[in-house]
């Protein structure tokens, strides 16, 4: 069954081949038609402009075939054509494109084909950079080629990163490439590099620069000048661009035309319009000068106050190489060059006027005017620091003013430098060197000081205050003025007057100095009161000071001299002064009998025996003064002076002696000395500076008068014994003492009889006791108004003594109209005989008459507290 398939089979085989042959051949041999497309590659379009070859031989155009200008062209072919082998070489062309070239199997048993040929367009791939940084730019492009009507974009930019395509170019083609501020660039493209797959262009771009450089017109130096540069882009602003210290400037991707303007400050504007940039070189740079002229600035230079001009001054401005100076001319005129904003003017401190420092302002005329120079000197005294009016004072010796009311000497038009002196009488000369300034104070040392003492409770003068200034005393006049001669070093000052704490302090040549360590206790003193003058002086002359002394009243009890020889006595009696009004002791020192409580160095003393009661275990006077003194008590020594019975019986050739030589003995039994013997005076005035030198406060004689009680006509002395030998004695004795007491600077107290205010002021009553001759040698006069030892009818009172308050008001009144005007009266009162009650009138008595405080007298030296106020 196999066998015979196959033997069936074979046969029908071969006859189906022949018979495939026989169709194929057929096939073959019979005309073809062939539809090809052209196609652009890139958009998938037809191209109509196509030229297709066969084989090499141009067959058609896509546009031969207007029914089918976007399809395929159809192309006819004999079948012999073909040859045996069904394979067709085809070639497709279009302008703006690169040809392809194909090869296609056409079937034998196919009528038609169909055949697609893409063709690539031209292309130009491209990158705009600058040629120098190499950095992309966005250029604008305009391209034209050989075709009539271009289908390619004939301009477009660069994308940002410089990069541009361009496709269908047709040979020849021209490209023009811009960028704002960059050289064009151009260039022709022919067939060789636009068949370049893909042709490819790196353009360079040279940007369009601007050097330049400013300088100084008239010295051609260089210039840091701004340039304002504006260019032909609208949308651009102007640069401003800042030449370098070398004048240099740099404008880089201009476009034309340029307007540039240069400015410097002290220069004219100067400004051109740059067109074309034919005078750019290859590397498209510009070369500009700019030469600036400087802007001239002219003034005229015045006198403030008088407007006229001034000639030969020297102006600077501007500063390092921009500095100028120059002179004014005859007419005061200048002119300045490269005057900058902000720039300094300075004119020179010259011929008396101020120096002048301005700030230029772009002004077109400067008038500048000079303040002539003026400073005020202003004198003051060193010791009052008030204005020293009426001052001569001279600068450089060539001008003087006279100082005003107010100290001010007012100099105008005066150099910068110079010598300020001053010669005035009562002040050491003053030479000042002078340094241009507008005020100068000069402090005048006097050579001496001038014043009027005051009292502080009234600002009256004193008169014939006593003034201690190292070992010079002087005394003030009557209307209390003084001149003193100033010292070289501080030297302590004190001043006393009756009635008054004393004034201490440290006096030089500039000050009076209050503070420090007091050289006093609160009751004895207090730092002196300085102030100006409340009266100036008539005429010019030494600074004149006000020293003022605090009103001090003395309360003071008396403690007889036996208590001396008990320390707890007398600091008992100081316990109770300390807790009353009181604020004063009056000790005796040398006492009724004549003897003395203190180890006295007195060589009589020791001859005569007037120390025999004193004994080392009395209180030392010097330490009663320090402790009195610390308790702030006033104390008062007491020592009589003429009823002297020690002397008068250890040297009967100083008493006071009967007839037959023997001393003369008083109701007391009592010897006195000879007031005519200046022996006794002296005797008296040595025992006085010894208690002087303890340091009390005030010194009180008694007994300053010859003998009145017993027999005093039995008196025998050899001198001459009238009114006037012995109111001659007494005065001179008194002068004599307090000289010799003044360098102590104790206060001087006298008693006297409470009668010597009432008779006749030239009546001594035969005792030589006046107040006319004692009162002018003390500060303080002692009236012992004691109303029981009035007789009656005296002051018109029938019982004189039952007027306690009358007695005592009314003798205050009648001493002071006795004593000068520098004495003090401050009365003895009564600590006897009266009641309390009565006590109390004689105090009030002293007081409503204004007496200078006053002293109560006890023999026994017994007080009544309940007399006293308590203390506060």
């Amino acid at each position: 069954m196999k066998n015979h398939f196959y033997r069936i089979s074979i046969p029908i085989i071969f006859l189906l081949l022949l018979a495939c042959v026989a169709l194929a051949g057929y096939l073959h041999f019979r005309d073809k038609v062939l539809m090809v497309t052209v196609l652009d590659r890139q958009t998938g379009q037809p191209i109509q402009q196509a030229i297709i070859e066969v084989n090499h031989v141009p067959v058609a155009r896509a546009a031969d075939t207007p029914d089918r200008v976007s399809g395929p062209v159809k192309i006819e072919l004999a079948g012999n054509s073909l040859g045996f082998v069904p394979r067709v070489h085809l070639r497709a062309s279009a302008p703006a494109y690169l040809p392809n070239e194909v090869s296609r199997f056409v079937p034998w048993w196919q009528k038609q084909t169909d055949i697609v040929i893409g063709l690539d367009p031209t292309q130009i791939i491209g990158r705009v950079v600058d040629a120098t940084t190499g950095d992309p730019l966005v250029a604008s492009i305009a391209v034209t080629d050989g075709q009539p009507s271009s289908n390619i974009v004939p301009s477009f930019e660069t994308n940002p990163e410089g990069y541009f395509e361009i496709f269908r170019l047709q040979p020849p083609v021209t490209l023009q490439v811009k960028v704002a501020g960059y050289k064009p660039w151009q260039t022709q493209l022919e067939t060789d590099s636009l068949y370049a797959n893909p042709a490819s262009l790196n353009i360079n771009l040279v940007s369009q620069d601007l050097l330049g450089q400013v300088t100084d017109a008239r010295t051609n130096t260089a210039l840091p000048a701004t340039v304002y540069i504006s260019d032909n882009r609208p949308d651009e602003s102007p640069k401003m661009i800042k030449a370098d210290e070398n004048g240099h400037f740099e404008a880089t991707r201009l476009e034309p035309p340029v307007i540039m303007r240069v400015e410097a400050p002290g220069y004219e504007t100067w400004q051109t319009e740059l067109t074309t940039w034919e005078q750019v070189a290859d590397n498209a740079f510009y070369q500009v000068v700019v030469n600036l002229e400087p802007h001239p600035t002219r003034g005229v230079l015045r006198a403030a106050d008088t407007n006229e001009p001034l000639t030969g001054l020297t102006l600077s401005a501007g500063s390092g190489e921009y500095q100028q100076t120059i002179t004014t001319d005859v007419a005061g005129w200048f002119e300045l060059i490269r005057l900058r904003p902000g720039d300094l003017i300075t004119v020179q401190s010259t011929g008396g006027y101020l120096p002048l420092e301005i700030v230029f302002n772009n002004e077109v005329e400067l008038n500048l005017a000079l303040q002539p120079r003026q400073t005020t000197i202003l004198v003051q005294d060193s010791f009052t620091r008030r204005p020293a009016a009426g001052v001569n004072v001279t600068f450089d010796q060539a001008q003087t003013v006279t100082t005003d009311a107010h100290g001010q000497a007012i100099f105008s038009r005066i150099p910068a430098s110079g010598q300020i002196s001053i010669v005035q009488p009562g002040y050491r000369s003053v030479t000042v060197d002078y340094q241009d300034d507008d005020f100068v104070n000069i402090v005048l040392v006097p050579s001496s000081l001038q014043g009027i003492v005051r009292g502080g409770d009234t600002s009256q003068p004193l008169p014939q205050a006593t003034i201690y200034l190292g070992d010079t005393i002087l005394r003030a006049d009557d209307q209390g003025h003084f001149v003193l001669n100033l010292p070289p070093m501080p030297t302590q000052l004190m001043v006393k007057s009756a009635g008054y704490h004393r004034g201490y302090a440290q006096l030089d040549q500039t000050a009076v100095l209050t503070d420090g360590i007091p050289p006093f206790s609160g009751v004895e003193g207090r730092w002196l009161i300085t102030t100006p003058c409340v009266e100036q002086a008539a005429q010019p002359g030494p600074p004149c000071l006000d020293f003022v002394l605090e009103p001090f009243q003395v309360k003071a009890i008396y403690v007889p001299f036996h208590y001396l020889r008990s320390r707890e006595a007398m600091l008992r009696y100081l316990d109770f002064i300390q807790a009353t009004e009181l604020n004063a002791l009056v000790v005796d020192v040398k006492g009724d009998f004549g003897f003395i409580g203190w180890p006295s160095q007195v060589e009589l003393v020791e001859t005569i025996g007037a120390d025999e009661w004193w004994t080392n275990t009395w209180m030392p006077l010097d330490e009663l003064v320090a402790e009195a003194k610390r308790r702030n008590i006033y104390t008062v020594a007491r020592l009589v002076v003429f009823k002297d019975d020690p002397l008068a019986h250890g040297k009967p050739e100083l008493a006071a002696v009967r007839e037959d030589g023997t001393v003369w003995i008083d109701g007391e039994e009592l010897g006195w000395a000879n007031p005519f013997k200046e022996e006794v005076w002296d005797y008296n005035i040595a025992l006085a500076q010894e208690v002087a030198a303890c340091g009390f406060d005030e010194l009180n004689f008694d007994y300053i008068r010859f003998p009145s009680d017993g027999d005093v006509g039995a008196i025998v002395y050899e001198e001459e014994n009238t009114l006037e030998t012995r109111t001659a004695t007494i005065r001179e004795f008194m002068r004599r003492l307090t000289d010799a007491l003044r360098p102590y600077g104790v206060f001087v107290s006298a008693d006297v009889f409470g009668l010597t205010l009432w008779v006749k002021p030239e009546s001594d009553m035969k005792i030589g006791q006046r107040v006319m001759d004692i009162a002018p040698f003390v500060d303080y006069l002692a009236p012992m108004v004691y109303p029981s030892t009035f007789i009656p009818g005296n002051l018109g009172y029938d019982n004189p003594s039952a007027e306690p308050y009358g007695i005592v008001y009314r003798s205050q009144f009648q001493a002071e109209e006795r004593v000068p005007p520098y004495v003090k009266v401050r009365p003895w009162l009564q600590g006897y005989w009266y009641s309390l009650e009565e006590m109390r009138l004689l105090k009030q008595g002293a007081i409503d008459a204004n007496s200078t405080g006053w002293s109560w007298w006890n023999a026994g030296g017994k007080y009544d507290p309940d007399l006293f106020e308590p203390a506060e």
